[in-house]
């Protein structure tokens, strides 16, 4: 009897308590940033400050590169300033035209603006040429005597 009395006061007591909610939250702590070993700033060597302004100097010429002409981009040849005067004489100006002609006409006038801002910022240089065009010129010399020789034996 003791032992069922015990029981029964045991679940009386049990009863009055409230009932689990079961509503948990997980926090997390905020850490600091992983600063485990505080970096010291070393001086810069005068090696990595020229190579990082040699870079910083390519990727602004690189830059620039991309702005100019395709003509400027590949270093091809254009045209003097007065070849470009000439082409701007040629526009012609007439009564009767039909589209296709004024089409041409819009693309002759945007080609003769493109030539004429390209001599203007950037000029032909009249120099000797370098040691690297001549070599280049002497290969193409050469190439040429080839490409004769081979249309000598076709025809």
């Amino acid at each position: 009897m003791r032992l069922a009395e015990l029981k029964r006061n045991l679940r009386a007591g049990l009863g009055d308590l409230p009932a689990p909610k079961n509503e948990y939250q997980i926090v997390v702590p905020n850490l600091p940033a992983e600063e485990s070993e505080p970096v010291e700033q070393m001086e810069e060597d005068m090696s990595e400050v020229l190579a990082r302004q040699r870079a910083e100097e390519a990727a602004k010429q690189a830059m620039l590169l991309r702005k100019r002409s395709k003509v400027l981009q590949r270093e091809l040849p254009h045209p003097p300033p007065a070849s470009v005067e000439l082409m701007k004489s040629s526009l012609k100006t007439s009564e009767n035209v039909t589209y296709l002609d004024e089409a041409e006409e819009l693309i002759r006038q945007e080609l003769v603006d493109l030539l004429e801002h390209d001599a203007v910022k950037y000029p032909v240089n009249e120099e000797a040429p370098t040691k690297e065009t001549r070599k280049l010129m002497k290969l193409h010399q050469v190439e040429v005597r080839n490409i004769r020789s081979v249309l000598h034996l076709f025809m």
